[in-house]
């Protein structure tokens, strides 16, 4: 009985080593889901209202009219960016650093990119890639967006670095 319950505890444990959601980056095979961006990252709330909705052009087959906003430190300057789509193609009025990347980035990932935080449930790896925090509002395929993200366990890095050419480059680099 006693060789059974270590059996047992060795298989849970191994179970939960690779449930563990340790950031190795983003599967993009048939059916897989990216994680799930991170609501909770104590970004800084903004009294100012973004305006990437109602300044984006409006251009048929647009796809995604998003305002990004990274912020490097919770003291620092904030960087603010637009992004404009159809589809993966960029369109006119992007201002992040490489547009088509970030097109392709987020069509890549869909809405899921986008999606809330990671469940309470799910384990995460205890890293720390920085204090920068970064949020994206706008739409995406008519859907609204407000997506935050942080860089505080291995779940929120993975996140981050999906969408590195939105966000201005992978975890650790803002």
């Amino acid at each position: 009985m006693q060789k059974f319950r270590a059996t047992v505890l060795i298989l849970s444990a191994a179970a939960a080593v690779l449930l563990s959601g340790c950031g190795g980056g983003p599967s993009t095979g048939p059916g897989s889901t990216p994680p799930a961006s991170s609501t909770s990252t104590g970004a800084p709330s903004s009294s100012s209202t973004s305006t990437a909705a109602t300044t984006a052009p409006t251009v048929a087959g647009q796809t995604a009219a998003l305002a990004i906003k990274v912020l490097p430190t919770p003291d620092g300057a904030a960087k603010e960016t637009l992004l404009n789509c159809a589809g993966a193609e960029a369109l006119p009025g992007s201002t992040v650093a490489d547009p088509a990347a970030a097109c392709a980035a987020i069509e890549s990932y869909g809405a899921a990119a986008f999606a809330p935080a990671t469940p309470d449930t799910t384990m995460c790896t205890m890293q720390y890639a920085g204090p920068a925090t970064a949020s994206i509002t706008g739409t995406f395929h008519g859907a609204s967006v407000n997506a935050s993200f942080g860089q505080t366990d291995g779940c929120k890095i993975s996140a981050w670095n999906q969408l590195a050419p939105v966000l201005g480059g992978p975890a650790g680099t803002n």
